[in-house]
């Protein structure tokens, strides 16, 4: 009995193997051409003419540096060589860095704090002042110098819980449907974001 119930189940992990594979396959075809296209005609692509990798224009790194460039925007991004996504690099403008909303924050109620869980794990947390350090160390050591002192996260509004919080917490930036107003904003009045730090 036990050799037959193993039998069944690995059947249904093939199975299922199987099914997703060809999923993937089907969403590939029907996805990958649209943003190839997109990439092509995108201001990035314009600008720095680099290779088209599966799902380039997919990012939300991708999305604001073409709004940087299209509102001509005095934000640049500085690239990380250790990593050929444009996702890994970082946006800054004059001593400002600015974090983007992919990261999973949540408020600990418990702790009174930003935590940030990493892909989501429970055992992996860092506070909001360590992933602000350890983001600002980066930057800084990829352009051999101090470029960065100060960093604001980059939110939709809609993604946040704890609003009053949120509010509250002077490191946070947030948008609805008008990100490069709000960014125009911050370059128009850097020295506010820096004294609330």
């Amino acid at each position: 009995m036990e050799k037959v119930l193993k039998s069944i189940k690995d059947f249904v992990l093939v199975i299922m193997g199987i099914v997703l594979v060809v999923l993937c396959g089907i969403f590939a075809i029907f996805v990958l051409p649209f943003d190839y296209r997109k990439y092509k005609k995108s201001l990035y692509y314009k600008k720095e003419h680099k290779k088209y990798s599966p799902f380039a224009a997919s990012g939300n790194h991708f999305a604001l540096y073409n709004e940087i460039l299209k509102h001509q925007l005095p934000i640049r991004y500085v690239e990380n060589p250790n990593h050929g996504s444009l996702e890994c690099g970082w946006f800054v403008f004059e001593d400002i860095l600015i974090l983007l909303e992919s990261y999973d924050l949540e408020f600990d109620c418990e702790n009174s704090q930003w935590v940030f869980r990493e892909d989501g794990e429970t055992n992996s947390v860092m506070t909001l002042d360590e992933l602000i350090q350890m983001e600002l160390e980066g930057v800084n050591e990829i352009a051999g110098r101090e470029i960065c002192k100060y960093a604001v996260v980059l939110m939709d509004e809609s993604c946040i819980s704890h609003r009053e919080k949120a509010n509250a917490d002077k490191r946070m930036l947030f948008y609805n449907d008008d990100r490069p107003e709000v960014l125009k904003h911050l370059c128009e009045d850097p020295t506010k974001w820096r004294d609330e730090q």
